[in-house]
């Protein structure tokens, strides 16, 4: 979990610093923006990783692989269940969001709409952020440290590049989208060797389709 985060804080500060380049204002939007999307990483990826971790690790030593698929993929489904929406909400009703958190007289109008932009990039990333905490869990518990610092090395540098990039056309909305992206390709690379591993199945997929 701790590597997780970790890797969230590292994409946050290369944003920050990319952002800065930008202006000061594009790092403050940058910054209240992930704070609202981090919510739900914080009240349902934590709890869920936290939760499976112990169960699959018991799993593990016992070599039920079939219950620790099961358990992997219910979890992946339920923090989907919750994320989906989260991210919805972010993607429509961002300013909503920001007014009501935030706002309270201290931010301009156009502060609100630039953060809720934002927000916007980041919250499409939300079921991945998510999907990362869960899987990470399965290689935890399988004692498979080096596999999660491979792919979290792999998915500063993705954000790194991306955020270079998308920054040139879209300024600090290209910078969050960057994140966003990075992290889709993580929870991919996850989900690609746990599939090779026998952990997860391709009809997780029907599950989280409906």
């Amino acid at each position: 979990a701790a590597m997780g985060a970790g890797v969230l804080q590292i994409n946050l500060l290369i944003d920050t610093i990319l952002a800065s380049l930008a202006g000061s204002s594009a790092v403050s939007y940058l910054y209240y923006s992930d704070r609202i999307a981090q919510l739900p990483l914080g009240i349902i990826g934590v709890a869920l990783g936290t939760a499976l971790l112990p169960s699959l690790s018991k799993l593990e030593t016992a070599k039920k692989d079939a219950l620790v698929k099961h358990h992997l993929e219910k979890s992946l489904v339920l923090g989907c269940i919750f994320s989906i929406p989260a991210s919805v909400a972010f993607l429509i009703i961002p300013e909503l969001l920001i007014e009501a958190i935030f706002a309270r007289g201290a931010f301009i109008e156009s502060h609100v709409k630039n953060v809720a932009l934002a927000l916007t990039a980041y919250g499409l990333g939300v079921p991945a952020f998510i999907g990362v905490k869960v899987f990470q869990s399965s290689f935890f518990a399988m004692r498979d440290t080096i596999t999660p610092f491979r792919i979290s090395i792999f998915s500063v540098l993705v954000n790194i590049f991306l955020s270079i990039i998308l920054m040139k056309y879209l300024g600090f909305f290209g910078i969050a989208l960057a994140t966003s992206i990075s992290s889709y390709l993580t929870s991919t690379c996850y989900f690609l060797i746990l599939l090779k591993k026998g952990r997860v199945s391709t009809n997780v997929l029907r599950s989280l389709y409906r």
